[in-house]
């Protein structure tokens, strides 16, 4: 039997033989060797080209961000001072209601039929302690956290209703 030129044998170490197609030495393109320099210069200057493309729309991109974060953080606080004077007089005005509804359960829905003793003193007590409307740290809290969520949702998404 004559050697195939064509082909080129390999064994694998299992002993399994396969053929691949064997290219001749005139279709094998000869590597050109370029200088590690040369090609260092040239994907650095494309680099700097696709840079330039890109600067007009950076540029763009810093000058929003330098304008808009400044005028984020004030309208910020413009929402949280707003949020924090509508939450204080929403939790007064639901302290004056939890009180109204106490002492309305205690004069119609309890088998005595009128406002016990010492009621009065319980509601300017609740609604005005230390004759101010909020004085418990918990309040101040409660208070500053809602205004917070507030501020932030007003800030940040304040076209949704």
């Amino acid at each position: 039997m004559r050697k195939d030129t064509k082909m080129k044998a390999h064994v694998t170490k299992s002993g399994y033989r396969y053929y691949t197609p064997r290219k001749n030495a005139s279709e094998v393109p000869q590597a050109l060797k370029e200088n590690k320099w040369k090609k260092g210069v040239k994907w650095l200057g494309q680099a700097l080209i696709v840079g330039m493309k890109n600067l007009p729309e950076l540029i763009m991109k810093a000058a929003v961000l330098m304008v808009t974060t400044p005028l984020m953080f004030l309208l910020f606080v413009v929402n949280l001072l707003k949020s924090l004077l509508v939450t204080a007089i929403g939790w007064f005005v639901f302290k004056v209601v939890v009180g109204f509804v106490a002492i309305c359960y205690c004069a119609f829905l309890t088998k005595e039929g009128s406002v016990p003793v010492g009621v009065e003193t319980w509601f300017h007590d609740w609604i005005m302690p230390q004759g101010v409307p909020i004085h418990h740290w918990w309040e101040t809290t409660i208070i500053v956290v809602l205004a917070i969520i507030t501020a932030l949702s007003l800030t940040f998404y304040p076209n949704e209703e």
